[in-house]
């Protein structure tokens, strides 16, 4: 098989898929990185409808359920980086929490504890 034969569109998909995957937990850590896939989804969603995919070109169909996929795991990251972006703020609103109450059964003239 020569390489210009060679379904370099199918391995890019199938990267971009596996990014969504693998990357999802560590969106709210980088920035860069969210916005990276989702660029790359919204770019292979467009890539697919415009020049759909090789060996299935008659099947338009297909390469619509594809980007409606990519466009499905655009959508889907930003619930997955809201997630993590919320269960931040939960935390550091308990461990305040926790700071204030243990500082409220305590005598406040009394000095502080190591």
């Amino acid at each position: 098989m020569s390489a210009a034969a060679y379904p370099w569109e199918i391995i890019l998909l199938s990267a971009v898929l596996l990014s969504n995957r693998l990357t999802a937990r560590f969106f709210h850590l980088r920035a860069s990185l969210f916005w990276g896939v989702q660029a790359c989804n919204i770019g292979m969603a467009v890539f697919v409808v415009r020049h759909g995919l090789p060996g299935l070109a008659q099947f338009g169909s297909i390469a619509w359920m594809i980007a409606a996929l990519l466009v499905f795991h655009v959508a889907q990251n930003f619930g997955v980086r809201e997630k993590y972006a919320r269960d931040a703020r939960s935390d550091a609103a308990d461990r305040e929490r926790l700071r204030l109450l243990r500082g409220v059964g305590r005598d406040m003239n009394a000095p502080e504890e190591p």
